[in-house]
């Protein structure tokens, strides 16, 4: 197997999705967003108006959407909503320095800043709920979202 050239290495991502690929040059600049899964933000009004969460924690899961633009696509044919993957985040998370962090950290993503917090990049189980692909032939270019829920 023929070694990469090392500025070529450079530009990948930090990105990983087991179970489905990410294709050299298609995952550079990415963007990723987390949030609560609907089911975990169920909130009610009591009858003094005070606001309260009658949500169960088994539903305190994360919603993600990977978007990116850049000169391909990952391996997408055949990854249908429902499909299992896991994902080494993008995204950091951040928990006070003492307390438990509530996902497994990406190998070597965990630190101290100094400053009372731990930072880390998840790494979450999910099922790929939908994807887009789209391509601008004159800039010769693919934009791709992918939106995944944690099992």
């Amino acid at each position: 197997m023929a070694t990469l050239d090392p500025l070529v290495k450079q530009q990948g991502t930090i990105l990983q999705l087991i179970g489905m690929g990410i294709v050299l040059f298609s995952a550079r600049g990415c963007t990723q967003t987390l949030s609560p899964i609907p089911a975990a933000k169920v909130l009610r009004r009591t009858i003094n108006g005070d606001l309260v969460d009658v949500s169960y924690s088994q539903f305190d899961k994360y919603s993600t959407e990977i978007s990116c633009k850049d000169m391909l696509a990952p391996a997408l044919d055949g990854i249908w909503p429902g499909r299992e993957i896991t994902i080494h985040c993008i995204a950091e998370l951040i928990v006070a320095s003492g307390q438990p962090i509530t996902r497994p950290a990406v190998s070597g993503s965990q630190y101290d800043d100094g400053n009372g917090f731990t930072h880390y990049r998840p790494v979450i189980d999910v099922r790929v709920v939908e994807f887009q692909t789209g391509t601008e032939e004159w800039a010769a270019s693919v934009n791709w979202k992918l939106t995944c829920e944690e099992k």
